[in-house]
């Protein structure tokens, strides 16, 4: 057995994707409340991927069944890479509700949201013809006012309908609450 020689290590990597997943207290058995959860994870990792600098061209989703505690993961490609909290959630929540239909007879314990396939935020765009560049400017300088006052208020001074909709996800914080830190955060 090999030691460890701690200073060869290379914690610092750059992210692949960047996700967040929640095993909900109870079974969530309708589209409200699955879809404000969807929307809290969404907003989560779009504002985790602004920090970090980057754009994901894939959106992927999970859900766990309550029964069989199995899961199924799904994904599919954005029009252009995006770290747009609206754009984020809106895909998600279209491609969740089309592999999963919330009921009493097939509850979810869990879901998770992702973006994959990242690109740096810097990176120029290709944008569609049909897409009109005002409103994606709009969006982000939406993106970067919330996340101003999130900085300075905490994150949830400011939160999306469909979140402010659920009694059980407005007190959550999904960003503070499963954020995963590095090993070299420890060592510091």
């Amino acid at each position: 057995m090999k030691p460890l020689d701690v200073e060869r290590c290379d914690v610092e990597r750059e992210a692949k994707s960047y996700g967040n997943s929640i095993t909900f207290p109870r079974d969530i058995v309708d589209d409200a409340t699955a879809k404000a959860v969807t929307w809290m994870l969404a907003e989560s990792v779009a504002q985790r991927m602004r920090e970090g600098g980057a754009r994901a061209r894939t959106i992927a989703v999970g859900v766990r069944d309550a029964g069989t505690f199995k899961t199924l993961f799904r994904q599919r490609r954005m029009p252009c890479a995006t770290n747009i909290t609206l754009e984020l959630a809106q895909a998600a929540w279209s491609l969740l509700s089309e592999i999963w239909q919330f009921s009493e007879a097939l509850p979810a314990r869990g879901i998770a949201v992702r973006g994959e396939n990242l690109v740096p935020a810097a990176d120029s765009l290709q944008m569609s013809l049909f897409d009109p560049e005002p409103r994606r400017a709009g969006l982000e300088a939406v993106d970067a006012a919330v996340d101003d006052l999130r900085r300075r208020f905490g994150n949830n001074c400011v939160v999306w309908g469909p979140k402010a909709w659920c009694a059980d996800t407005l007190v959550m914080d999904a960003k503070r609450d499963n954020t995963v830190h590095p090993v070299s955060f420890f060592h510091r």
